[in-house]
């Protein structure tokens, strides 16, 4: 969307397979402080314990979605 309209977009979700198809910066909120910040690799990488509770379920759609988008370099 960035690419094609020239605009930045923020979207709130708790839906990690749209986010990791629209997003190429994502930001984890935790007990009111900004846990990560960052892009879909290191999302995947984060030791951030909270963070890696919350993407447990989604682990293997983050590796996917990491692996398929590095190549294009739209997460990195």
């Amino acid at each position: 969307l960035q690419h094609e309209l020239h605009v930045t977009s923020l979207v709130v979700t708790h839906q990690i397979q749209h986010a990791l198809k629209v997003a190429n910066r994502f930001v984890f909120l935790y007990d009111r402080r900004i846990a990560f910040d960052g892009n879909a690799k290191e999302l995947a990488e984060s030791k951030e314990p909270a963070l890696v509770s919350f993407l447990e379920p989604f682990k293997g759609s983050l590796e996917l979605a990491c692996q398929s988008f590095s190549v294009e370099g739209l997460r990195e």
